[in-house]
């Protein structure tokens, strides 16, 4: 995913931001109350023990899936009890039947049974115009603020006729554009929703699933398309940073600021520029695509007490620091800040993989999925080997640029990143991790001493941070790769970089013999003037066999390969 950069979005994001600037300080924007253990997401109540379940592959098309889905996310609101099935979600629901969440599952033949067994719940429906698609947004909007089941035209008759007669249709509004409907969007509805979130959506298949969330917590939908997307207007771009500008800070972005179309075609105004804007408001980014059912996972009944990671602590370690010896950490820095990764990939690429346990991986998580899906990260808990350890994503709470001007047009920027990092630090906390991921600089290497300066005001104050792992793939001429900061605090830089080449997915045995090539080729290039080398290992193209393969060719030659607190360990030991 974060392959998907646009470097010449640098020069346009300055022309982007500066319309936004708050001239009079921002009194929406202010960090009016310090609160650090303030939730990252609202939460469901818990879910009910016998629920009802369908297959989305009864589900023609986008009308009758942002149908089910919104009916999904109403229904949802008071004990949830509805699920929808596809490939993505079916392991997680055999997961709470085998802890016993879920004791019963009645399956919904079709569409039309859904629609006259909750017909009840709603107030209404509300019809997206199919020709303009970018009014499946502003529908979501009012389906979440009225009670309202989305449909397109064709589904009219079907609501009708088990008595949804309140009917809202959006073309009778005639929308010229996507920019006029955001317009009315915003001053219709925008002062009612959610104050505590965001959510960024195209208006593709691949946002549709998590709106069941979206219209469970009215929370505020907006995309911000790029100016080479048909929408692409001015007037939208301005609105959006509004948006951004009069909401609360330190507040998350569900979604994602980068999408594709039917066809393929990219949209949006890219990853590094839409996480960079929105955190130039202090909004940080969760993502999250292709997969759903929040208003479901978000109230299984976990026990907090589960998130230690007691076995990856306990773990017996007899290494001692060899002044002839490399020693390398293994660490999954991408995709950890995004919960879909949780869903749809973990257990694919990662977590069912056989070799699990030969060799010390070292896996990102993001906070956000204590709150979107505590039963998904209990599994992952649950589970962890001793060689299994989890370090706070980047960048903390969310996904950001903490580095490159987040909240910096804030009333109160300084304000802003204290607020950010104490939250960081107490997520850290109830999950028991003492490692933060860093992302500096998309495009640039680490500035010292400013970066360093940054990392002693804002990070290191913190005592539940005991190191932090920066960046996200190798910067160039990395000066110093390890270092102890104030407080007690190392430092850990990346030393590799993932391959821009085809190197296929992490169980391609065609494409191993390259993979392994390449990883080893990094680590011992880039190690070259470290005994401490922390490697980064791309998420969708290595897995624990891949990395055990890693492991054999390079122990021969001197290189110990460790957990982070293995690797901090020594690395303090050697200082000492």
């Amino acid at each position: 995913m974060k392959e998907k950069f646009i470097a010449l979005f640098m020069a346009g994001i300055l022309a982007l931001s500066c319309g936004g600037c708050m001239e009079n300080g921002g009194e929406k924007n202010n960090v009016k109350t310090f609160n650090e253990k303030r939730a990252l997401f609202p939460v469901s109540e818990t879910i009910s023990e016998n629920i009802f379940t369908m297959s989305m592959s009864r589900l023609a098309g986008q009308g009758e899936r942002l149908a089910a889905i919104s009916l999904q996310g109403i229904v949802n609101r008071n004990t949830p009890e509805f699920y929808l099935l596809d490939d993505n979600s079916k392991w997680s629901l055999d997961y709470y039947k085998e802890k016993g969440y879920v004791k019963s599952s009645e399956n919904i033949a079709s569409l039309e049974k859904l629609i006259e067994k909750y017909a009840d719940r709603v107030k209404g429906a509300v019809i997206y115009d199919p020709e303009k698609e970018f009014t499946v947004n502003t529908a979501t909007n009012v389906a979440g603020s009225e009670s309202r089941i989305i449909i397109p035209p064709k589904l009219e008759e079907t609501v009708r006729k088990y008595g949804i007669t309140d009917i809202k249709d959006l073309r009778d509004l005639d929308f010229t554009d996507a920019a006029e409907a955001y317009e009315w969007e915003r001053d219709n509805y925008l002062d009612g929703q959610n104050k505590d979130v965001l959510a960024c959506m195209y208006y593709s298949q691949q946002n549709d699933y998590s709106r069941d969330y979206v219209i469970q917590f009215n929370i505020h939908v907006f995309w911000l398309p790029g100016e080479n997307d048909p929408e692409y207007s001015e007037k939208q771009t301005e609105l959006v940073k509004k948006t951004l500008e009069e909401t609360k800070v330190n507040i998350p972005v569900l979604g994602f600021w980068y999408s594709t179309d039917g066809k393929g075609n990219e949209r949006g105004i890219s990853e590094y520029g839409g996480v960079k804007l929105g955190g130039y408001y202090g909004k940080f980014t969760v993502v999250n695509d292709w997969v759903g059912n929040y208003s479901f996972h978000s109230g299984v009944p976990v026990d907090p007490q589960v998130f230690t990671q007691k076995k990856v602590r306990n773990k017996e370690s007899n290494i001692t620091y060899d002044p002839e010896k490399k020693y390398v950490a293994f660490v999954m820095i991408d995709s950890g800040d995004a919960p879909c990764y949780f869903q749809y990939a973990v257990n694919q690429y990662q977590w069912n993989d056989s070799y699990r346990g030969t060799v010390s991986m070292n896996m990102s998580i993001t906070p956000a999925l204590k709150y979107l899906a505590p039963g998904i990260l209990e599994y992952l808990y649950e589970t962890a080997t001793e060689e299994d350890y989890f370090f706070c994503s980047i960048s903390g709470i969310g996904y950001c640029y903490p580095l490159e001007g987040y909240g910096s047009l804030c009333s109160d920027p300084e304000e802003v990143l204290e607020e950010y990092f104490a939250m960081t630090a107490y997520q850290m906390e109830t999950l028991d991790m003492d490692m933060l991921g860093l992302y500096s600089h998309p495009f640039s290497m680490w500035q010292i001493p400013d970066d360093d300066d940054f990392v002693e005001k804002y990070i290191t104050k913190h005592p539940q941070i005991r190191s932090v792992i920066a960046d996200m793939g190798r910067n160039d001429n990395m000066q110093t790769p390890n270092a102890m900061l104030s407080n007690d605090v190392t430092i850990h830089h990346t030393l590799t970089r993932w391959s821009s080449e085809d190197m296929g997915t992490p169980s391609s045995r065609d494409k191993d013999e390259a993979a392994v090539e390449y990883m080893v080729t990094e680590i011992v290039r880039n190690g070259r003037d470290t005994q401490f080398i922390q490697a980064m290992f791309y998420s969708w193209h290595y897995g624990p066999r891949r990395l055990k393969m890693v492991k054999d060719r390079l122990e021969a030659e001197g290189y110990v390969f460790l957990t982070l607190p293995e690797f901090d360990a020594l690395y303090r030991e050697q200082l000492s």
